[in-house]
């Protein structure tokens, strides 16, 4: 999946997540929901689209957000497709476990560092890979559809400013990773 789609639509959880989860006493929540409600908004329109697939194929989300996480062709060791996603080396191995028993990647040890093992697709791990990837692009494609070329170099501009902004928050913060966020209680209403 291309790393823009998935960056762009990991934003609200990620936001969410920190924004609600945090003590931080200088954010203002009234002027943080609407943002946060139209990313939530878009990442639920197409996770629903998602969904289906996901249902078809039998794969949890951690599952699909490790196949999402996959480079398209080539290896990446386990460590760097758990970083990537925002897994802990622990729940990465045991989902990355039931991949590779399903026969969705491929795992062999590192011939240079046996510690270290490196991933890749299967066939048909590329090819949920591709339906997926399929599935966001169409939705990504439909909301975007509906925006002038102004604005949607706006929304560009303002999701790259918002990625970096919380890059940097979530760097200064130590903020708990994706793992502890999934298991944290639901928002105030």
């Amino acid at each position: 999946m291309p790393a823009t789609l998935r960056a762009r639509l990991d934003i609200p959880r990620d936001l969410t997540h920190y924004f609600y989860m945090s003590n931080i006493d200088t954010i203002n929540h009234m002027t943080t929901r609407p943002l946060l409600d139209s990313l939530t908004r878009l990442r639920a329109c197409c996770e629903t689209m998602e969904l289906g697939v996901r249902t078809e194929a039998e794969l949890t989300e951690a599952q699909s957000t490790l196949l999402a996480g996959m480079p398209e062709t080539g290896e990446i060791t386990t460590g760097e497709l758990c970083t990537k996603v925002g897994y802990s080396p622990s729940r990465g191995g045991r989902v990355i476990e039931e991949l590779v028993t399903r026969g969705l990647i491929h795992r062999r040890q590192d011939a240079g560092d046996r510690r270290v093992s490196q991933v890749s697709l299967s066939p048909g791990g590329r090819h949920l890979q591709d339906r997926l990837t399929t599935l966001l692009q169409a939705c990504e494609r439909d909301v975007l559809s509906e925006l002038d070329p102004a604005q949607l170099d706006t929304v560009q501009t303002g999701l790259a400013l918002l990625d970096a902004a919380l890059s940097r928050v979530l760097a200064r913060k130590h903020a708990p990773t994706n793992d502890a966020l999934q298991g944290a209680a639901p928002p105030p209403p």
